[in-house]
């Protein structure tokens, strides 16, 4: 009786298959089992992200944001995005509160806009980045008018901010 080809491929596979996965039993590691188990490995970490929303009372006119933009030096770049540069480095940056998150030059003069989202990376001098983003944060929470929350909506107040500038602080 002759064993059709593709039967024999078959069988030949999964005898490839199997001697592939067959335990090494002449490996000499042993496990000790008094030692203490190795930790898990940290994984990499992302930089933090800390974010703000500052949503206003009434929608506030292009123009009027773009003055308060234009006073704390803020420069718009390719993301379309306002940023507080210092030293040629981000400090934190402004985006739109609405979706995509960003401004267009072009008309944001006579849009309407519902807030705005501030955030910073976690780098080093973080709580100097962190003390500039809330001095611009607090002046358009102060000119607009609006409420701060956090990114699960949660109302963030004045001692919020504190706390947070303290833990800050202390993880430096």
């Amino acid at each position: 009786m002759m064993i059709p080809l593709y039967i024999a491929s078959i069988a030949a596979a999964f005898t490839l298959i199997a001697l592939g996965l067959k335990k090494d039993t002449t490996s000499t590691d042993f496990v000790n089992i008094d030692e203490e188990p190795l930790p898990p490995p940290k994984p990499k970490s992302q930089p933090e992200i800390h974010t703000i929303y500052l949503t206003f009372n009434q929608p506030v006119l292009g123009s009027d944001l773009f003055q308060y933009f234009m006073s704390h030096q803020l420069i718009f770049n390719e993301q379309k995005i306002f940023h507080a540069i210092r030293n040629g480095e981000t400090q934190f940056s402004i985006a739109t509160l609405s979706s995509p998150g960003t401004f267009e030059l072009e008309s944001m003069n006579k849009k309407l806009f519902k807030g705005l989202t501030f955030f910073i990376n976690n780098h080093h001098d973080k709580l100097e980045r962190f003390d500039m983003m809330c001095e611009a944060l607090l002046d358009a929470k102060e000119r607009f008018g609006g409420s701060l929350q956090s990114k699960d909506q949660s109302t963030i107040s004045i001692s919020t901010l504190q706390d947070w500038r303290e833990q800050i602080n202390e993880s430096n």
